[in-house]
């Protein structure tokens, strides 16, 4: 997905406690404006509403992930 992943920018529609973070659900639309959803754990908590980075795969956007990715050092060792 770091390699052929388009960014665009999505909304947070939930944002609950989960672990010693928060699990957050946002919406995006992908390229033809098609709406798509997804979920991502994050340390920080964010308001509904709030705005945040996406990346998805252009022939399967429901594989997409919060921007940038949290493991991209790894893939880059």
């Amino acid at each position: 997905m770091a390699r052929i992943g388009w960014v665009t920018e999505g909304k947070v529609i939930a944002c609950e406690p989960k672990g010693s973070g928060f699990r957050v659900d946002y919406e995006f639309s992908d390229e033809h404006n098609t709406q798509f959803d997804g979920a991502n754990e994050y340390s920080d908590e964010y308001k509904t509403g709030s705005n945040i980075r996406v990346i998805y795969l252009r022939k399967n956007p429901k594989r997409n992930d919060s921007y940038p990715l949290s493991d991209f050092e790894n893939i880059l060792r």
